[in-house]
């Protein structure tokens, strides 16, 4: 459920430093596009106007993506002795931004250190360039030092916005420190809500992956549920679902299928047979067949004997048994399990005959799990079609597993006292039909 940060494009990471002052600067960047409220004025040293003039220059040539020349025009400034720590910190500050643009980011990198290391800057540069080091660091992959930098940028912020907690959340994400991603990303989500933001749905699923790898599924369901009403997408639905299984809430699981399968969201056949099996997890058979018939109309779940078979058992757990029977009839194939099944059924219904063949057809094809359990079923058949022989046969049969061996043998007593009793009214019935003849 994580996903990687994405590399930010160097033009986004440009130190705006200039805007301290310069009239004619770029406007300052905030997190991501976010108003920040002003730092505190702080002393700091006056911009003379030749270095005025050198850094706008080179501002103006940066932007004709006359990179090279900039840099070159800014190296006597950012080597001049007589430059104060302000005019070294914008020349340092075009130099970054230069450098991002001819992506050479180690150099970047540098020139941003170079900015924090002055003293006399003003506290809107400093903070500017920590914010621009940090995502400087997240486009190499240097989580640690990131984190570093957007902790001090947080400690000068009276006001972070949203995209800057999510970004400080990234990055201990990154470090697989979920315990410290949490808190910025749920201030994130807080801050956004507080101004009326929209919150994101890239925020969401971040704190979904936190939440993920904490195996703190309360909270995952608190965040699924934020998706699925603010960005309502067949994942999101289906997530929610597993995630309520997972906290063993199955009412909660059908409530979010059934909300998915009513939302038009069920486009894969494991979407119904999933719900088919939870409703007859819980009790439900005859909504499960309902879901399952619905599939099948739509073409979505296919007819194998495998899901046919469900459907079956829906149907059989309804006690809906002609359903039952017509579906396996629909299935019946070379799996001869199907065929015992259909047998069983039919003997449940009371048709003695089509039990006893569909039981001998099962074993004729072979591969049964139980071929006892076949026996079985076609000697109650048997017995109830009055074709006592042959049951007696089948109940030897099934004799041979020591499974049914129990029940088989006291049938086989059963039937022999039956035909011994039905031997001895035969020869009743004989005698006394001599005797009527001799009288």
């Amino acid at each position: 459920m994580g996903a990687r940060l994405r590399r930010r494009p160097a033009a986004l990471l440009m130190s705006l430093a200039l805007a301290a002052s310069l009239p004619l600067s770029p406007p300052a960047l905030a997190a991501e596009g976010e108003a920040q409220a002003a730092p505190k004025a702080e002393p700091v040293p006056s911009l003379r106007d030749r270095a005025y003039k050198r850094i706008n220059r080179a501002r103006e040539l940066a932007e004709q993506k006359k990179c090279e020349e900039a840099l070159e025009s800014l190296e006597s400034l950012r080597t001049d002795s007589r430059a104060n720590d302000y005019e070294k910190a914008l020349a340092w500050s075009t130099t970054a931004y230069c450098q991002q643009e001819l992506k050479q980011i180690e150099r970047a990198i540098l020139a941003q250190q170079e900015v924090l290391a002055l003293e006399q800057i003003p506290a809107s540069l400093r903070s500017n360039t920590q914010y621009g080091l940090a995502q400087l660091y997240l486009s190499q992959e240097r989580w640690a030092e990131a984190a570093e930098q957007l902790e001090l940028w947080f400690t000068s912020q009276p006001d972070p916005g949203s995209s800057a907690y999510t970004l400080l959340g990234q990055v201990y994400y990154q470090l697989k420190d979920y315990k410290r991603a949490r808190q910025p990303m749920e201030k994130a989500i807080e801050v956004a809500r507080i101004k009326g933001e929209r919150v994101k749905e890239n925020l969401y699923l971040l704190l979904r992956a936190i939440y993920y790898a904490d195996n703190d599924y309360p909270r995952l369901a608190e965040v699924l549920k934020n998706l699925v009403q603010d960005y309502p997408k067949r994942d999101y639905w289906m997530q929610l679902a597993a995630v309520y299984s997972l906290m063993e809430q199955p009412l909660k699981q059908t409530a979010a299928l059934e909300a998915a399968r009513l939302q038009g969201f069920f486009t894969q056949g494991n979407d119904y047979i999933t719900l088919a099996q939870v409703y007859l997890a819980s009790g439900a058979p005859l909504k499960a067949a309902e879901v399952l018939r619905e599939g099948f109309d739509q073409e979505k779940v296919e007819t194998s004997t495998r899901n046919l078979r469900l459907l079956a058992d829906a149907y059989v757990l309804a006690k809906e048994y002609d359903r039952a029977i017509e579906t396996l009839k629909l299935a019946a194939g070379p799996d001869a399990e199907i065929d015992l099944r259909l047998a069983q059924l039919y003997m449940e219904t009371g048709q003695w005959l089509a039990a006893a063949e569909t039981a001998r057809t099962a074993l004729k094809k072979g591969g049964l799990a139980r071929e006892d359990v076949a026996h079985i079923v076609a000697g109650l058949s048997l017995f109830e079609l009055k074709r006592l022989d042959e049951a007696k046969a089948a109940f030897v049969r099934a004799a041979a597993d020591e499974r049914s061996r129990k029940m088989a043998e006291q049938w086989q007593g059963f039937i022999q006292r039956e035909q011994d009793r039905l031997a001895a009214l035969e020869a009743q019935a004989q005698l006394q039909a001599a005797a009527d003849e001799a009288g």
